[in-house]
């Protein structure tokens, strides 16, 4: 199995403060198999939640499934931010969420996080008066639109350029990068918002709130190319 990374969260946005970090297999399933792990993923308050997850990190470490990172360690990867971590566990409004996918790579906010640990050439990391950011999905604010497409930086309203991953064929409604058929995918423009969540918010599907399901929409519902919108199938 590839490794993954997680990072583990008290609350969301700028009040989001980081709890440490795992390298390893840190899928839900996996991390279900352990108490602390279990425990975290059930937790109904955040002081149960940060705890089972402090045990988790130490739990993670001395079994030897891969590198637990506490927070006195500093932030542990090469990335800036968590928009590069494959899962997230963060606990907000009374339970605790699991959130990957690059639909969050555009709603993040700015909160602080610890310092960087040094690299290996050596130099320091920032000192302790120098403030480093960290990017953190905001469950509130997942519907504001974003000015630029995340991929082509278009404006809203302006058609994607060729080779933009965010583009879909209005034909199919999926990725126009990846369109096989051979006719004219048409002309897609950014709408400020990730292709299908409005129309998740419209037929209702959504895993909880600001959490739209993409998922079931690609596998539930039926492209119109005439409305261009999905549509539940009757």
């Amino acid at each position: 199995m590839i490794p993954t990374t997680a990072d583990f969260y008290d609350e969301t946005g700028r009040c989001a403060r980081w709890l440490g970090a795992i390298h390893g297999n840190a899928d839900p399933e996996t991390l279900r198999a352990f108490d602390s792990g279990r425990l975290m993923l059930e937790a109904t308050d955040p002081t149960t939640f940060a705890d089972a997850v402090l045990d988790l990190l130490d739990v993670f470490t001395q079994q030897n499934l891969g590198q637990g990172h506490h927070p006195r360690d500093g932030w542990p990867w090469s990335w800036p931010d968590s928009r590069s971590t494959d899962w997230i566990y963060l606990f907000d409004r009374g339970r605790a969420w699991v959130i990957t996918g690059r639909i969050w790579s555009y709603a993040m906010p700015r909160v602080d996080h610890p310092p960087q640990r040094p690299a290996a050439t050596g130099h320091a990391p920032p000192g302790p008066d120098r403030k480093v950011r960290q990017h953190m999905p905001d469950l509130l604010d997942l519907s504001a639109p974003r000015p630029q497409c995340p991929d082509c930086e278009v404006a809203i309203g302006q058609p994607h350029v060729e080779g933009c991953d965010v583009a879909r064929c209005l034909r199919t409604g999926l990725q126009r990068l990846s369109c096989e058929h051979e006719h004219d995918c048409g002309k897609d423009t950014w709408s400020g918002r990730w292709p299908g969540e409005t129309d998740c918010e419209r037929l209702g599907w959504m895993i909880g709130p600001g959490l739209p399901d993409l998922n079931r929409l690609l596998t539930e519902a039926t492209w119109n190319p005439a409305t261009q919108q999905w549509d539940a199938v009757s």
